[in-house]
């Protein structure tokens, strides 16, 4: 079989819009039951920070990182909020794929309130680019997920465009009103406070969310966040959906 036009043209090589994926940094949330009351009950507190912070010891750790549990009042009285650190690359796909085994193993399970939302970091995806390439990147991926989420819920196998928590795009919702309004400007005239009216139009509770995105381009906290995917355990699900 032959290699993509793009690739032959480059001698083989991909070309540089096309990054690796062990330059990619991103965090996940999944949202399960505790069946068998493994934490006994001692999990943080929604949104946990500093001491509060109660860590998965038997999860495995990156970079030094330690996974944490939280608290999560969507999900009833056994559902729990298991949140990575902050992984990058292949040894972080592997280290999340290995903690939803152990999840498994352990009788952790999944409902229809469950979700597992993927977050990667924009400085990671856009690296030194411009603030006009920048924007012109969140504008496509407003409209293409727009375009596209019908496909994104139907691949999920449950009707998670039906749960409160990450419903679909409107088409005349101002985020996707301005995104159309960026696409129109000229090459080299979008500017910060575009960037800005993006992120700031964005809404917390949609397919896709990119309100996390007031860290600014370069933020270490600056991620964008996708939250279609039903809740699940399954390692090849998870490889599906990323």
């Amino acid at each position: 079989s032959s290699l993509p036009p793009f690739v032959e043209k480059g001698n083989g090589k991909c070309p540089n819009w096309i990054l690796p994926i062990d330059n990619f940094e991103m965090g996940f949330e999944i949202e399960c039951n505790d069946d068998n009351n493994v934490f006994g009950g001692v999990i943080g507190s929604y949104h946990s920070r500093g001491e509060d912070i109660v860590p998965v010891e038997f999860l495995p750790s990156f970079n030094g990182k330690k996974w944490k549990v939280e608290y999560d009042g969507s999900l009833g009285c056994d559902g729990v909020e298991i949140i990575s650190p902050i992984l990058k690359g292949s040894e972080g796909i592997s280290n999340m794929v290995e903690s939803l085994e152990i999840l498994r193993r352990k009788g952790f399970s999944v409902n229809s309130r469950c979700g597992l939302h993927y977050h990667f970091g924009l400085k990671s995806i856009c690296r030194n680019s411009k603030v006009d390439d920048v924007v012109s990147f969140l504008s496509r991926l407003n409209q293409s997920v727009l375009n596209y989420q019908g496909c994104l819920f139907g691949s999920q196998g449950s009707r998670r465009d039906r749960n409160s928590y990450c419903p679909p795009l409107s088409p005349s919702e101002s985020l996707i009103n301005y995104s159309m309004e960026v696409m129109e400007k000229g090459k080299g005239n979008k500017s910060f406070s575009d960037f800005r009216n993006l992120y700031g139009s964005s809404r917390k509770y949609r397919i896709l969310n990119i309100s996390k995105l007031s860290g600014g381009i370069d933020g270490e906290n600056s991620s964008i966040e996708f939250r279609y995917p039903s809740g699940s355990l399954s390692e090849k699900k998870f490889l599906l959906n990323l």
